[in-house]
């Protein structure tokens, strides 16, 4: 198991890792909806990977992206969700190059 790949991805989730005992690979994680709920809107699409294009290359975060990204209500609020979901929290910390789009 990856653990700096699992802190990085805790970091940005509403996950909280409990344990990571180290004769086996599995993890105790803990949903933390308080904190979710907290993030202002611009906390949520900054938590996010960096923005990719149609190649896997990362884009810059620019001003123009981010009050795109806020624009779009209906996306912010699916983005909190899976913020704060272990089927999300999975799916990255299996993928190689994370995407939420």
């Amino acid at each position: 198991m990856d653990v700096e790949r699992l802190r990085e991805l805790a970091g940005v989730f509403a996950i909280d890792v409990c344990a990571v005992p180290d004769n086996h690979p599995r993890v105790v994680l803990m949903l933390d909806d308080d904190v979710a709920q907290e993030w202002s809107d611009e906390g949520v699409v900054r938590r996010l990977f960096p923005p990719r294009g149609k190649d896997p290359k990362p884009l810059d975060v620019t001003p123009a992206w981010v009050k795109d990204r806020l624009a779009d209500a209906k996306w912010v609020a699916q983005t909190r969700e899976r913020l704060n979901s272990l089927g999300w929290f999975t799916k990255c910390l299996k993928a190689r190059s994370p995407r939420f789009v």
